[in-house]
């Protein structure tokens, strides 16, 4: 399992790379990662960073969008990150479109 988060966490930064600038938004990227349904076939296809949602985010948040694609259905899944101490903090919002 661990092997497979860095894999998939080495691909997100790869697509990521222009679109996250800073350590704590690419953190964000990979803690969003780990919160995808676990699956079978599930493949990242891109990631966006996106101001957060206002009525529930705090000063410093950023919003995450994952686009993914399972067994012929393209989806994207939206989450919002807080940075505290080094680490992020990522709740899923749902699925998004």
């Amino acid at each position: 399992m661990r092997l497979m988060v860095v894999v998939v966490g080495a691909a997100l930064l790869l697509a990521a790379g222009a679109e996250a600038q800073t350590v704590a938004e690419k953190l964000c990227i990979l803690g969003a990662a780990q919160k995808l349904p676990p699956v079978p076939g599930l493949v990242i296809a891109g990631s966006k960073v996106t101001a957060p949602p206002k009525e529930i985010s705090l000063s410093g948040d950023v919003g995450v969008e994952l686009s993914v694609k399972a067994a012929g259905v393209d989806a994207t899944f939206s989450f919002i990150c807080r940075m505290s101490s080094g680490s992020a903090t990522v709740q899923a919002l749902g699925v998004t479109k």
